[in-house]
């Protein structure tokens, strides 16, 4: 049994913040699952709304040697 371990940090743009973190620690960004060719396409397929769509971004070790770091978005002012 492995044990995955996440670390989650609040962002004002989590995809801009993944993005920058994704080339500093040479992650990539997390791909959207199985069946789905965009993170978009999946979010309209399960309903979350549009405005919601760029509320979570994560990345990920390419060999998963490392934690998946996950970026939510939180109101202006109240983190970085």
């Amino acid at each position: 049994m492995t044990l995955g371990i996440q670390v989650v940090f609040d962002a004002a743009d989590p995809r801009r913040l993944a993005e920058f973190w994704a080339l500093a620690l040479d992650y990539e960004l997390q791909k959207p699952p199985e069946g789905f060719s965009s993170w978009e396409e999946f979010a309209e397929k399960v309903g979350i709304p549009r405005e919601k769509w760029d509320a979570l971004s994560a990345v990920v070790a390419p060999d998963n040697s490392g934690p998946r770091l996950l970026f939510q978005k939180v109101p202006d002012g109240i983190c970085c």
